[in-house]
């Protein structure tokens, strides 16, 4: 995984146009003659792991970035200890099998974590999240 103050730390010292900070550089120019590189690469790899960002851009030119909408479904959990229970593939959130199905309940989201419940939809062997 990747370190981000390490990161941002080098970005720090490269955005520095008088060089000072190069010698407080963690991906160490000294020894490494690649080491813009190492650090252009780590931060690639940050931003892939971010979720994608919207914005909402008003007419006066104002942007405000929306609400990330996390996404899950129900999944039954059987246990040795209880009749099994109900959970949420986002967070974990549990819903108990005495108050019934949560989808049948109306349960579109988790009231835990917030995240739009969809019905698990699988594909190409691999679990996609049908969104609707």
């Amino acid at each position: 995984m990747i370190d981000r103050e390490k990161v941002l730390k080098g970005l720090e010292s490269c955005a520095d146009s008088t060089g000072a900070l190069c010698r407080t550089c963690p991906y160490d120019f000294v020894h490494n003659e690649n080491c813009m590189g190492d650090m252009a690469r780590d931060a690639l790899e940050l931003l892939k792991e971010q979720p994608e960002q919207k914005f909402f851009v008003d007419s006066d030119g104002k942007i405000t970035p929306l609400p990330i909408q996390k996404h899950g479904h129900w999944k039954l959990v059987q246990d040795y200890y209880d009749d099994g229970h109900w959970q949420c593939s986002a967070c974990g959130c549990e819903w108990y099998l005495e108050a019934g199905n949560p989808e049948e309940n109306n349960m579109h989201y988790c009231p835990e974590c917030g995240a739009k419940m969809g019905k698990e939809v699988k594909q190409d062997e691999e679990v996609k999240q049908d969104e609707t």
